[in-house]
C-alpha cells in the first residue's frame, strides 16, 4: 500500500494467513476497551493476519495453527 502523504509503502508480511483484517473500533468500542482510551480510536487502525471463508482453518480438539504478521515501511 502506497502512502503518499509520508512517501513510503507499507508491507504487510503474514505466514499461514489467507487475508489481512483491517479495523478500527470507533467510539462506541473504544469505551468499553480497558486497554484504550475512550479519545484514542481516531490514531488507531488495526491489521491482523486471518483465514477467514473460504480459506477458514478448522482445527480438531487440542490442535494449534500459528500465524504470524510482520508490517514495515519503506521511504519511496
Amino acid at each position: 500500500m502506497l502512502d503518499r502523504a509520508r512517501k513510503r509503502r507499507l508491507i504487510v508480511d503474514k505466514t499461514h494467513s489467507s487475508a489481512s483484517v483491517v479495523w478500527n473500533p470507533w467510539l462506541d468500542k473504544a469505551k468499553r476497551m480497558s486497554d484504550f482510551g475512550d479519545d484514542e480510536w481516531p490514531g488507531m487502525l488495526c491489521v491482523e493476519a486471518a483465514n477467514v471463508s473460504p480459506h477458514a482453518i478448522r482445527l480438531a480438539p487440542e490442535t494449534r495453527h500459528g500465524m504470524t504478521t510482520i508490517i514495515s515501511a519503506e521511504t519511496l
